[in-house]
């Protein structure tokens, strides 16, 4: 492509291998939204009550990611943030290695969409 050329020829160095793991990253964390997402469409019939709990999750998420990054008081409410995985910009420096997110995020998606799987093949559905 042709940024790629135009990035190796003015001596910009690009971490191909760093960016490959930031997309698996980004694949992993938005799979498990979508996972918890659909196993909340699976848990309950009406679909407000699916789309308010998946989205109040996520709000809930993103609200202790930045309630701990107010203060070093609450850095601990931090830990308790599904967005603590997501860092992109410490990962492409280097100062984070998502190895470990990565595993466990993509472990996440496997176990909710086998739990949605299950629930749903239990619901007596009218066709």
């Amino acid at each position: 492509p042709p940024r790629i050329a135009v990035t190796y020829r003015a001596g910009i160095p690009i971490d191909r291998w760093g960016y490959l793991r930031f997309g698996l990253l980004s694949f992993t964390f938005y799979s498990l939204i979508g996972a918890y997402s659909m196993f909340f469409s699976a848990l309950h019939a009406e679909r407000d009550i699916a789309i308010t709990f998946a989205s109040g999750l996520t709000l809930a998420f993103y609200a202790l990611d930045v309630m701990g990054g107010l203060s070093n008081k609450l850095s601990w409410v931090r830990d308790l943030s599904l967005f603590r995985f997501y860092q992109p910009q410490e990962m492409l420096e280097g100062t984070v290695d998502p190895s470990r997110g990565t595993l466990g995020l993509g472990a996440g998606v496997i176990l909710l969409l086998w739990l949605g799987m299950k629930i749903f093949d239990k619901k007596d559905l009218a066709i």
